[in-house]
């Protein structure tokens, strides 16, 4: 052999499908063939599909937090505040009524102005006490929902735990 190698014919034996596979994957990941052409299309396809479905999933979360936030209300301190507002508007009301002046204005000295009157102070401390039970029963329930919510993340850490120590 002076030197020269022949190259060996092997276009007869087949490979095994090990082989075949691997060749395959070969061509797919170098760039070569026409599925490593398509491959980029559809990864992106699929990237988009993730990002749309995320942001979704994003955007439904908020809605969800957004309708919880709108529930919870009362249990903000703009709610508390609020309540206090509407507490005052009756006291005001009932200041007006004891201060001997109607709605109206007018003097509350004749019989049937007073009539009025009293029939007035007792809606304004009607609505002035089912105010204060409203206040009352809000305050209670902040308080509740404050010790759900403390049990609840207190319970979730302890399953996190158990999560961690599990693997």
């Amino acid at each position: 052999m002076n030197g020269t190698r022949r190259k060996l014919d092997v276009s007869h034996v087949t490979p095994p499908p090990a082989f075949k596979l691997q060749q395959e994957e070969k061509i797919r990941t170098t760039g070569y063939g026409l599925a490593s052409l398509l491959e980029p299309l559809n990864y992106k396809q699929v990237t988009l599909d993730e990002k749309a479905r995320a942001q979704d999933k994003e955007r439904h979360r908020l809605d969800d937090r957004a309708a919880l936030n709108e529930r919870m209300e009362p249990c903000t301190l703009d709610g508390l505040a609020r309540d206090q507002d509407k507490k005052q508007d009756a006291t005001r009301f009932l200041a007006i009524v004891d201060g001997k002046k109607t709605c109206d204005g007018h003097d509350s000295t004749t019989a049937e102005w007073k009539n009025r009157c009293e029939v007035e102070k007792e809606v304004a401390r009607a609505s002035q006490t089912a105010l204060e039970n409203s206040l009352r029963d809000a305050a209670e329930l902040r308080i509740i929902i404050a010790q759900l919510k403390m049990r609840l993340l207190s319970e979730s850490s302890v399953v996190m735990d158990q999560a961690g120590t599990s693997k």
